[in-house]
């Protein structure tokens, strides 16, 4: 199952921008390490879910996980070969806006060269340019 809203305002939004850089949601504040992302991106939830996966699957049960970001934003698309006009199309999937330096996920309960691991078999699935924080190490926003 995917990760998805309970209830919207709107069933369908509109496309904005994503313009400028974190102002909030980029230090490391639950855990001891956190993967921050450094671009402009509109990261599907499928995407979340599969770097769930992967840094929970590496920490068992030994650490705990945080998700700081969840998928918000309704993205909605036509079906294939209809003509251009009747309306917009149904919701397909949702995405989290995000800017760049907003932590995506915190973790602890690993030692540091885990850490690394961890991150680099999660960068795999993310699709832009990332990078490993540590509390207390000189979080730069």
């Amino acid at each position: 199952m995917l990760i998805s809203p309970r209830k919207t305002k709107f069933k369908k939004a509109f496309k904005g921008t994503n313009k400028g850089i974190a102002t909030s949601g980029c230090e490391v504040i639950f855990g001891q390490y956190g993967i921050q992302v450094l671009d402009n991106v509109l990261m599907k939830a499928n995407t979340l879910q599969a770097l769930f996966r992967i840094i929970s699957k590496r920490i068992k049960s030994s650490g705990r996980i945080w998700q700081r970001v969840f998928p918000h934003k309704p993205i909605s698309k036509k079906p294939i070969e209809v003509r251009m006009g009747k309306g917009k199309g149904a919701v397909d999937h949702y995405a989290a806006s995000l800017q760049p330096g907003k932590i995506l996920f915190e973790f602890d309960g690993v030692s540091h060269d885990e850490a690394k691991k961890i991150f680099d078999e999660a960068i795999v699935k993310v699709g832009a340019k990332c990078r490993l924080l540590v509390r207390n190490f000189g979080n730069i926003c």
